[in-house]
Formats: structure tokens, sequence, C-alpha cells
């Protein structure tokens, strides 16, 4: 029997820019030794003593919101879209019954400010069988292993040189981490595992061997999967995770497949991506296991277009878990969606506000919410990503890299995205 994870227990928020992921959550790039509160602010380098979630930089955010001042380096992502009347992910994280539950140390001073973590996700390694376009070395060893044979891009237009990655060397803290899970791993409520591709990865066995020797009743772990990797492979991780949940091991598993639209233009986006084996995999799991499933969503100019073919897909198998499963007990496939980033082309803004045309608005038209809140509360969260993409304005000079960095890799990798984007291709043209 599925056992849906935990609602987080939510302490008061003291102030009107708290940020729940500031405080509970930290992210763990155990390859480049860095550490971050979220997705969208910088990173910062992990101390000696590896107490990622307390470096000077989060102490410093954590107070600033307590006074009430926004943070920056990073923190103006969610400004924007609230400034724009959207709601951003730290509104999201407010409510949202899978945020993270506020660390022990709040019970006893709600403004504390040096806390344990109750989120974790780490990065264990850049093992990847995929080389996604809006991707890099520190994340795919194919896209390193590219670089190697071919050299780095430069994208260069009006005199202006944008070097796509810095030069890649490894830092593994493994052994470090894995020390400090043996030790922390019953504060954690839930564990996010990320790659690369963690099921190429034997970090990740490792972890599944870990938790299979310790009871941890209260923890959520999710994996977050191209599922591309070969089907009877998936399956011993799967299998792992399954037995986990049966022997109430944890509370409950989760593999959110990465996924940003559907078709060739998604096998285009994520090079190397096999969208049947990618069905096989993501069924299987909703069919034959107790495990929750999901897609995460990395919005940016080429998904554009066929990002309402994925919501319809994802209607399609929500209604089968609805009718052989029941929404009651087993929770269905919910979507997550972040805008790229990193290279400053490859954001939907380049476009200005005729890109939400282009099939954004439609894919949030077009995705069902089967009566469930936090799909109710992700289409709002989706039209405040939308409210603040009307408030751009193209950029010629960013198109024109986008171009430029497309084009090189078509030379690379023998594609065409003037063939299958010619809308993207005619608009940086015109």
């Amino acid at each position: 029997m599925h056992k849906p994870q935990k609602t987080a227990v939510l302490h008061p928020i003291q102030s009107d820019l708290q940020c729940r992921l500031k405080w509970a959550h930290s992210t763990v790039f155990l390859t480049k030794g860095t550490t971050a509160s979220c997705h969208r602010v910088n990173h910062d380098a992990i101390p000696d003593n590896f107490d990622f979630h307390n470096t000077p930089e989060k102490l410093l955010a954590r107070q600033q919101m307590l006074d009430n001042v926004w943070p920056e380096k990073g923190c103006e992502h969610c400004r924007v879209i609230e400034d724009a009347g959207g709601m951003s992910d730290r509104m999201l994280h407010l409510t949202h019954p899978f945020a993270p539950g506020s660390p022990p140390e709040l019970l006893d001073n709600p403004q504390a400010v040096h806390v344990s973590p109750t989120e974790l996700e780490i990065y264990f390694s850049n093992n990847c069988n995929l080389s996604c376009i809006y991707c890099g070395e520190h994340f795919s060893s194919t896209w390193q292993s590219e670089n190697t044979k071919f050299g780095h891009i430069d994208v260069v237009t009006e005199g202006v040189a944008y070097d796509v990655y810095e030069d890649y060397t490894e830092l593994s803290l493994t052994e470090k981490m894995f020390t400090w899970l043996e030790e922390n791993l019953k504060s954690l409520r839930t564990l996010y595992v990320l790659g690369g591709e963690p099921f190429k990865q034997p970090q990740s066995d490792r972890l599944l061997d870990l938790l299979s020797t310790q009871r941890n009743p209260d923890l959520n772990i999710t994996f977050f999967s191209n599922l591309s990797v070969e089907h009877d492979k998936t399956r011993v991780r799967l299998d792992k995770l399954q037995k986990l949940i049966e022997d109430d091991n944890i509370r409950g598993g989760k593999v959110t497949g990465s996924i940003d639209c559907w078709g060739p233009e998604a096998e285009y986006v994520r090079f190397g991506l096999d969208l049947k084996l990618f069905e096989k995999n993501i069924q299987y799991i909703f069919k034959n296991t107790d495990i929750s499933t999901g897609i995460n969503i990395c919005w940016m100019p080429l998904t554009t277009f066929t990002l309402p073919d994925l919501m319809e897909k994802t209607n399609e198998w929500n209604e089968w878990i609805v009718t052989n499963r029941g929404k009651d007990d087993y929770q269905i496939v919910h979507n997550s969606l972040m805008q790229a980033a990193g290279r400053p082309y490859v954001h939907p803004s380049i476009f200005g506000p005729k890109i939400l045309d282009w099939g954004y608005i439609d894919a949030i038209n077009k995705l069902q919410d089967f009566d469930e809140d936090i799909i109710i509360s992700t289409k709002e969260y989706y039209r405040g990503i939308a409210k603040s993409i009307e408030q751009s304005t193209p950029d010629k000079k960013l198109q024109k890299q986008f171009h430029i960095y497309l084009t090189e890799l078509d030379k690379r990798r023998g594609t065409n995205y003037k063939e299958l984007f010619p809308v993207v291709y005619n608009e940086i043209h015109s």
C-alpha cells in the first residue's frame, strides 16, 4: 500500500519575506564543493567542517529575511515574480503540503538562523548518458566527453564573447557526505538525489544499501532521473527502492522523470533521450510499484512548442492511475517547472512575451488538475512565471548568441534546429 508523503510541519513565519527553503533546504554539489539554499541563488563554498547548511552567506540571507530585506545573489528571481503579481517559489513553499518541514531549532527560537536541514538535495556525480542543450560538464559526463573531442564553444556576437563552460575538475566529497548521512539521516524528512543521472551512479546503490540498514519512518526519498537508462538496469534500482518502502525503512519513495516537452523536440533538447524507453520506465513505476512519480520540466524556447503535448501525456498517465489505482490511494503524477538558466541566451525571456503564445499558455490550459490542490497551485505558479515574462522585452543580441550556439551543436551532433524549430529560426532572423 502506498503511503503518501507526510505533510511538512510548518512553524509560524516570522517576517513577510521569510522563505522556508532558506531555513530548511540545502543543495549540495559534491563535484564542485558548493552548496545553495535553492536552485535560484548563487552557490557558496562548502566549509572545511562540512556544515553546508550554515555557511556565512546563508546565515546572512536568513537574517536579512527576518529583517524584511530581500537578499541578493539570486533571490531576485522570486522578487521579480512577486513584484509582477505572480506566485514565486518562495510563496509556493509557504503553504505547499510538500514544503520542507521546519528545522527543530525553531521550536525553541522561531528567529534562529543557525539551524539543521530537514530537506537535502545531493548531486553525487556528473555521470550522465545525456547532453541536454542547456546543461554542461558539471552535470554531464557526456557533455564533458563531447567538449574533450570538439573543444568548448565560444559564442561571439557583436564583439561580446560568452564562454559556455569553465574548466571542470571533479572535487569529490562523497566520503564526507556519507559520513554526514550516517549521522544525520534520522533528522531529515526529505532527501533528493540528482545528477548527472542517478541510475547510472554507484553512489545511488550505496545510498539505497545504507537506507536498508536503518529505519527512517519519516523519510521520503526522491530520485530525479531522465529514465533513459536501460530498462533492466533501471528496474534493479526501482526494486531496491520498492523494498525499502515495503520493509518500512522509509516513509515513501518517488522517481521524478526529467523531461521538458514531447516528441522529436524533446529528443533534440535532451540529446540522447529515448522517449519510448522513458515511457516504458515510468509506466513500470506506476503500474508495478508503490513508488510515486513526477515530472520535472526545464522551460526554454525550444521546449515551448510541444510542452502542451507533454501535459496531455501527463493527463493520460494520470487517467490510468486514477482509474486503476484510485486517487485516494495513489499519488498521481505532479509536474514542476523551472526556467532554463546558466547561459543567458537559453532563457525563454529572450523572445519577450510572444513566447507565451508558442505553447506555454496552451500547456497550462491543457493540464488537468483532477481536483488536486497541488496541481491547482502548480498551475497558478505557472501563471506567475507567465506574468514575469509578460514584462520582458526581446533581446536580439541574446537571440543571435542562441542561434550561434545551436548551429555549433548541430554541426557536432548531426541535428538541424532550423527544420525542427522554424518559428525560432525565423524569429531570430526577422
